[in-house]
């Protein structure tokens, strides 16, 4: 079982798109996927014909919900939702933020082969939760100068 974010400091690099590609084809070979949309653009849910969700990984890290509750099932993958509202944990001054999202995937981790997740285009708190969580990052960037900046930013 392997928890994987795809991340990168730069935005429009191809993140999104590598994270719900990703996950449809391991899905696809047979492989029991979770795609947890971290990004408050929501991207990814949208990407996967989702629209505004009242249950979301906001309510996870917001309020210590329990994550299985926010797991939506597309079929032969499973989705945990974004919200617009995971901007403001940004500004959420409570020590040990970070390892939320851990504590949370440890209690659904046995029943996935792939975890994976789709961060913001930032070094903020989202995205640092997601990598506390990680087993494995992918850093997605295009072959430009400014998206090989944002990856020695990242490193």
């Amino acid at each position: 079982m392997s928890v994987i974010s795809v991340a990168n400091h730069k935005g429009g690099v191809g993140k999104t798109t590598t994270a719900v590609n990703l996950a449809a084809g391991l899905a696809k070979s047979g492989h029991k996927v979770l795609l947890i949309d971290l990004d408050p653009q929501a991207n990814a849910s949208f990407s996967l014909g989702l629209k505004k969700q009242d249950q979301t990984i906001y309510q996870v890290l917001a309020f210590q919900d329990d994550l299985s509750k926010m797991i939506q099932s597309l079929g032969e993958m499973d989705i945990v939702p974004s919200s617009v509202h995971l901007a403001g944990f940004e500004k959420n001054n409570e020590v040990g933020k970070e390892f939320i999202l851990q504590e949370a995937i440890d209690t659904i981790r046995s029943r996935y082969d792939y975890i994976l997740i789709d961060c913001p285009p930032s070094l903020g708190a989202l995205t640092v939760s997601a990598l506390t969580s990680s087993d494995y990052v992918v850093i997605a960037l295009q072959p430009e100068s400014l998206a090989l900046q944002g990856m020695a930013d990242f490193i």
